[in-house]
């Protein structure tokens, strides 16, 4: 016999075969976790370095940092144990718990890592205009040293 459970604020569902002795729970998940987070860490970036810009995702290089809004996790009862409905909502909700935290897991690991890179990428290019900078200056100091002398 086949059914259908919801969670009490519908983010889970259950869908139990007990024919079958399987249980498999899908969780719906809100789509912009990731984004929201890559967002506010530019955000903090950019105050921190007193830099000027509006974070953008196509500009910093992270054009989809979306996960899946859904998924599955799978409980099966051994044909030796006792079917139990609750714990096997339980288990499967773990699995499927467990794939949505490895997903966002990887996903931020790329945000933070797009980040450092957006950093080194700034502190490179703030150098290499500081050693500009520093060369006009001998330049110019070289001149005034040649108009002194003469």
């Amino acid at each position: 016999m086949k059914s259908i459970e919801y969670s009490k604020n519908g983010d889970v569902v259950f869908y139990i075969d007990t024919d079958k002795r399987t249980i498999v729970a899908v969780l719906k998940c809100q789509k912009d976790e990731p984004n929201t987070i890559y967002e506010s860490q530019l955000d903090k970036l950019c105050a921190s370095s007193s830099i000027q810009l509006q974070p953008s995702l196509d500009f910093y290089g992270v054009k989809h940092v979306l996960i899946n809004d859904r998924f599955v996790g799978k409980a099966k009862c051994h044909p030796n144990d006792e079917f139990d409905i609750e714990y096997g909502k339980a288990l499967a909700l773990l699995r499927a718990k467990e794939k949505h935290q490895k997903a966002l897991e990887a996903k931020l690991l790329m945000i933070d890592n797009t980040i450092k890179d957006f950093a080194k990428r700034m502190h490179r290019r703030y150098e290499k205009q500081y050693r500009a900078l520093l060369d006009i200056r001998s330049q110019v100091y070289a001149k005034e040293c040649e108009k002194r002398e003469c």
